[in-house]
């Protein structure tokens, strides 16, 4: 024991300084992307739910296959979603993120350092996720961390792809989108071992373990899966978009429809990344990172430094690596959330990665070595700069606008409760109420936050959104103060399909208040757009 004590101390004492810088720049990257979301209260959609996890969200997290996040929460911050504390925990996963991955691939250039923490903490996926599913943002990060703790066993120690199996599990128990960035790691890691020299033989069987242990991990956390859903007699969640049982494929036409499909619309998203930078803008910088880096392995095989397999390899790598980059998306069949698109920014950090740390003689032409390298690198590094820029306006703008959807939702509630008190026979405290409908969208092209649509959880323009009576009952409970009855999540489709429903106008027009078979029936818009709470 005191000999692993020992060694520890070591590694970190030699490892002080990058381990520092990590958790320095992220923090920094953070802050600057995120503070407007970890320095308030936005809850809305999910978060109403979440917002007090033992008694609304724990259950169904279990339900999801999420079976890791209550023990998650009851060892790390409790069930009050907090976000100031679920802010700096997530920044601490993501810093020690960083640092494991610049260990593994042997990154001292600070540039590289700087970026790396940027594309991780500032990525889609992170913006998504803290703009509307905040109380999911530490234990997501920390099946990033966990992920890539996966990726450093795998591709360090001659066992470790057994060790990682556990780690990939436990990550899918958190939240099981983030195996893909296991997957996509590996990938960059293989590519870039056959870039600088490493042979088709050691890379294809690191391949084949690094397969053995997705599948395994995959496999275990199956089997822990059902033995929680056994010990504590929690039914798993059926027929939800999100839930377990949507996966899989009913033959190969479908399997190869789908492929091609997530092909088609991964592909488009890496290219048109959301951004508030014109999209052309962006278009340009990765097309000319992507260039760059091909020039650099073009110039490797110019040199005469890799052989005809190993080109295969990469470029075989490269084929797949949309696939590695929607693993999950696969298996569901379809291009799912951008909260499930964190490995998307590793993308620029395979050019990064293939500019920055590709050692190139060019014994060829000699003259143009350090010229080459050096504006490879100026380029793919402001290219990246640029994009990450974008990254942080356009998280500033979705939680500015998530600010104001907050506010309108105050006013706009406060004015229906008003109009409640006032409707004769409604007891507030014994008749049941039902919300249908949802206010219009804004209109997108008028308050000038088009950039931040599709984000999820921004298009609407108040808080609850496409909510269902749970998400009301909370809202009402939590943010005026005001207890109500609500009717059961299932019933609500009677009322979206009654025709007197249909036939009401909407708030704040006379006559959106009715009381049909005992409940109160407020309209809020159009009925078409009420979905069922997922």
């Amino acid at each position: 024991m005191n000999k692993i004590v020992d060694s520890l101390k070591i590694k970190l004492k030699n490892n002080r300084e990058q381990l520092k810088f990590s958790l320095v720049v992220t923090f920094i990257f953070g802050m600057i992307c995120h503070a407007y979301m970890f320095f308030q209260d936005s809850f809305s959609h999910d978060s109403l739910n979440e917002f007090n996890a033992d008694i609304y969200g724990n259950e169904w997290k279990i339900q999801l296959g999420r079976f890791a996040v209550p023990l998650y929460r009851m060892i790390t911050r409790g069930n009050i979603t907090l976000p100031w504390l679920i802010g700096v925990i997530s920044l601490l996963w993501i810093a020690l993120s960083v640092f494991i991955v610049i260990k593994a691939f042997d990154i001292k250039s600070r540039v590289l350092i700087v970026l790396t923490a940027g594309l991780f903490s500032t990525n889609i996926a992170v913006i998504a996720t803290t703009a509307t599913y905040i109380h999911d943002l530490d234990s997501n990060m920390f099946a990033l961390l966990l992920s890539v703790i996966a990726f450093y066993m795998i591709t360090r120690y001659k066992y470790g792809f057994l060790i990682s199996i556990p780690f990939i599990s436990l990550s899918m128990g958190l939240y099981q989108s983030y195996v893909s960035v296991t997957v996509v790691l590996v990938i960059i890691y293989i590519i870039k071992n056959l870039v600088d020299g490493t042979k088709f033989k050691e890379a294809f069987i690191r391949g084949v373990k690094s397969i053995v242990s997705i599948a395994m991990g995959a496999v275990l956390y199956f089997i822990s899966y059902k033995s929680v859903l056994l010990l504590t007699g929690i039914e798993e969640a059926k027929d939800s978009y999100n839930s377990l049982d949507q996966m899989g494929f009913s033959g190969i036409s479908e399997l190869i429809s789908t492929i091609l499909y997530i092909y088609k619309t991964t592909i488009y998203n890496l290219l048109f990344p959301k951004s508030a930078i014109s999209r052309n803008i962006i278009l340009i910088l990765i097309i000319v990172s992507a260039l760059i880096a091909v020039i650099f392995i073009f110039l490797k095989v110019f040199d005469r430094k890799i052989g005809l397999l190993e080109v295969a390899l990469v470029l075989f790598l490269l084929m797949i690596l949309p696939i590695g980059l929607s693993t999950a998306d696969i298996l569901k069949g379809d291009t799912g959330h951008d909260l499930m698109r964190f490995s998307d920014c590793l993308l620029l950090f395979l050019f990064l990665l293939l500019t920055f740390k590709s050692s190139i003689s060019l014994t060829k032409i000699k003259k143009a070595k350090g010229f080459v390298k050096q504006c490879g690198k100026c380029i793919v590094a402001v290219s990246v700069a640029v994009i990450l820029f974008g990254n942080v306006l356009l998280a500033n703008q979705i939680y500015l606008k998530k600010d104001l959807e907050q506010d309108s939702a105050l006013s706009y509630f406060t004015r229906i409760v008003d109009r409640m008190d006032s409707f004769e026979d409604y007891d507030r405290k014994s008749t049941p109420v039902v919300f249908v409908g949802r206010a219009d969208y804004f209109d997108e092209n008028k308050v000038g936050f088009s950039n931040g649509y599709g984000i999820m959880g921004s298009t609407g323009n108040y808080a609850l959104g496409a909510a269902g009576p749970s998400w009301f009952d909370r809202y009402f409970e939590y943010k005026l103060h005001y207890d109500i009855v609500t009717i059961e999540n299932d019933e609500l489709d009677y009322y979206k399909e009654n025709e007197i429903v249909i036939s009401m106008p909407s708030f704040p027009d006379e006559g959106c208040m009715q009381i049909i078979d005992g409940v109160l029936v407020v309209k809020l818009g159009d009925v078409s757009h009420t979905v069922e709470e997922g």
